[in-house]
């Protein structure tokens, strides 16, 4: 927008003979009685022929083998750098699962204390779980609800675009 009000997109329309005639004769009107507005066009025109005196330049004939060349190169350099397997995941997930068993075999200790928990286990589906399988399925079911209940936030949380954007130093 130039300080006369005027857009500059309009201008450019008008300069690249784009957008409607009567856009653009609006736009040749305004010119006709802004000299800032003028001074912008003639700006536009010599930017315009300056780039038109510019030869036009090829690439030489050899370049799309030169660039063919170097690809291989690249390729084996890239075969070079393989990520090396570590097993300190897996271990992980075995100490993981061991934690989650230990915690399954506390809690129903622990649950024996509640009547509501005895009646469950007299239950058809005590019976058929057991009184383990009875406590690993209250231990997932509230990790679910755990789980779910933070979904909306790291959800959110994930769409910050600021979390992504790397720090320029």
């Amino acid at each position: 927008m130039n300080s006369c009000g005027f857009s500059k997109n309009r201008l450019l329309e008008l300069h690249f003979n784009e957008g409607s005639g009567r856009d653009r004769q609006t736009a040749r009107d305004h010119v006709a009685h802004c000299s800032q507005c003028r001074d912008y066009m003639a700006t536009l025109d010599q930017t315009n022929q300056s780039l038109q005196a510019w030869p036009r330049e090829e690439p030489a004939p050899d370049s799309w083998e030169k660039v063919l060349f170097q690809l291989p190169a690249l390729e084996e350099e890239r075969d070079e750098s393989k990520p090396v397997l570590s097993v300190f995941p897996v271990v992980l997930i075995g100490l993981s699962a061991l934690a989650c068993l230990g915690f399954i075999f506390l809690l129903d200790n622990v649950l024996d204390f509640i009547p509501l928990w005895q009646s469950l286990k007299s239950s058809v589906v005590g019976d058929v779980l057991g009184s383990y399988g009875l406590t690993a399925l209250l231990f997932f079911l509230v990790g679910t609800l755990i789980t779910l209940s933070m979904s909306p936030v790291i959800i959110l949380e994930g769409d910050r675009q600021d979390l992504f954007v790397p720090n320029k130093q």
